[in-house]
């Protein structure tokens, strides 16, 4: 097939036979998000990484953070995503320094929500608790979004 390619004013038509404003990519972003703890008293020393790159409705972040006094049982969850979630659930995979309880950490956020929740793919999806995380939390994320 044919391959076409052509720009408009702020953005560019990619593999589509008719230039047509919805087939026009113009949404391009990259930044960097602050993510808060969500109750409880875990306390980040450093934030190393949260950045995050936006291109139309879909929306990957990354996130790197080294965390302390972990003395609450409450369920690990960080506000402050850079962009709400549409209607379609995000997910991603975690690196947990320490998971007391073992098996894979994953992440996700709800549909039109602004924060994201962990939980333990081996233990019925259990949410993960912040006194099970020591050391630091390294995740990625996909997600789809409105804005």
């Amino acid at each position: 097939g044919n391959i076409f390619f052509s720009t408009a004013g702020k953005g560019v038509y990619l593999g589509v036979t008719s230039a047509t404003a919805s087939n026009l990519l113009d949404d391009y972003e990259e930044g960097t998000w602050t993510p808060a703890i969500s109750g409880g008293s875990l306390a980040f020393t450093a934030i190393t990484e949260a950045r995050y790159t936006k291109i139309g409705r879909i929306v990957v972040i990354n996130f790197y953070v080294d965390v302390d006094n972990v003395t609450n049982s409450a369920i690990l969850v960080f506000n402050g995503l850079p962009f709400a979630a549409s209607s379609y659930t995000g997910t991603g995979i975690v690196n947990l320094a320490s998971n007391s309880t073992g098996g894979t950490v994953l992440v996700r956020v709800e549909s039109g929500q602004s924060h994201c929740s962990f939980y333990r793919s081996n233990v019925n999806q259990t949410n993960v608790t912040q006194t099970q995380v020591t050391g630091h939390i390294i995740f990625s994320m996909t997600y789809n979004t409105d804005a």
